[in-house]
């Protein structure tokens, strides 16, 4: 059984499909994380932030290969496992960013009434929608779950979040 442990890196990795899996959940898990720490104001100004983003870093640098190396990555609860602990300090930072938003969408929505920010709106508006179509077209037509279950259910949750932060990055971007 040992010789067998640690077998499921080249597992995680045997094929095309299997490695888009593994890379797919790490970013589900650890990319979301990083969004609400980044775009988080009072999370700047928090004597904490040092604590948070350490813990962030340990679980990443450490539970990555861990996972990679000793199970089957295609679990995000084991990816997941260790942020456990930080997430609800998170969840502050969270509630933050969505009390913010209703403001920031009347503020971006005011941008469009003055003429000289259109173009640069549109920029901005085109390359999030092409954004995010990549990232639908890839998740709908080369991301497969491997896993048995719900495949339908981790698909639609990958929409949902790439969606969820590409609209409020765009909301939020700061306009030159």
């Amino acid at each position: 059984m040992e010789e067998e442990r640690f077998t499921h890196l080249t597992f995680n990795f045997h094929n095309l499909q299997y490695g888009i899996e593994s890379f797919v959940v790490i970013a589900l898990v650890f990319l979301s994380t990083v969004y609400i720490l980044k775009f988080s104001k009072s999370f700047q100004n928090d004597r904490q932030k040092n604590t948070y983003k350490t813990a962030w870093l340990l679980a990443f640098i450490i539970n990555t290969p861990v996972t990679l190396l000793a199970t089957r990555a295609q679990e995000a609860r084991i990816m997941a496992l260790p942020l456990v602990l930080i997430w609800p300090y998170i969840g502050k930072y969270i509630f933050e960013l969505l009390k913010e938003f209703e403001s920031q969408t009347k503020d971006y929505l005011q941008k469009w009434k003055k003429t000289n920010n259109i173009p640069l709106l549109l920029i901005n508006l085109l390359s999030v929608i092409s954004i995010l179509a990549l990232c639908y077209l890839f998740i709908l037509k080369v991301y497969t779950p491997g896993l048995n279950g719900f495949h339908r259910g981790y698909k639609i949750y990958a929409l949902i979040t790439v969606s969820i932060l590409s609209i409020h990055y765009l909301i939020i971007k700061k306009q030159n």
